[in-house]
């Protein structure tokens, strides 16, 4: 049975659900915005981009040595769940689609809320979510502003609907 919901889901989306969390965290651009929220939503546009391409090094590097999630997954398990799962899918394509980032008193840690939907060949567009066999799912994931950037300290997930994906 999954850990992230009651539904009974496999392994094998549980390993996928990893993935996805890894992702989320993933270094932006050479020179990051200033504003956090803008920081926060670059990271996960770029982390969409490095799992696309499979970079388990990449992937790696934003998650915190303090991860922990509600299952009691630590940043090796991520690591190598990530591995496992770039071994078993040959093409990795992403949509995500942040709706909300929400900063903590200090401004060092952060909420944030992304939909994911994934599958083995392009999603253009949330319109293509009906044509596409993609898994969808939303993330609530925590954030701590570490040295040298924004990294990912836990998350829940459950299943999305396509709706969820809509502006």
């Amino acid at each position: 049975m999954c850990w992230g919901c009651a539904e009974g889901h496999s392994r094998h989306r549980c390993r996928h659900w990893l993935l996805l969390l890894a992702v989320s965290l993933l270094p932006g651009c050479s020179s990051p915005p200033e504003d956090p929220e803008r920081q926060i939503r670059a990271l996960i546009g770029a982390a969409e981009q490095a799992v696309e391409a499979r970079s388990l090094q990449d992937a790696a590097a934003l998650v915190s040595d303090t991860y922990r999630d509600p299952r009691h997954h630590t940043k090796a398990n991520i690591s190598g769940l990530l591995l496992g799962y770039f071994h078993r899918h040959r093409q990795i394509h992403l949509l995500v689609r942040v709706t909300d980032v929400e900063l903590g008193p200090g401004q060092d840690r952060a909420r944030a809320i992304a939909y994911v939907a994934t599958a083995g060949v392009p999603i253009k567009s949330t319109q293509a979510l009906v044509s596409v066999r993609a898994s969808l799912y939303r993330f609530d994931v925590e954030l701590l502003r570490e040295e040298p950037g924004w990294r990912f300290t836990g998350a829940r997930w459950r299943p999305a609907s396509p709706g969820d994906f809509l502006d």
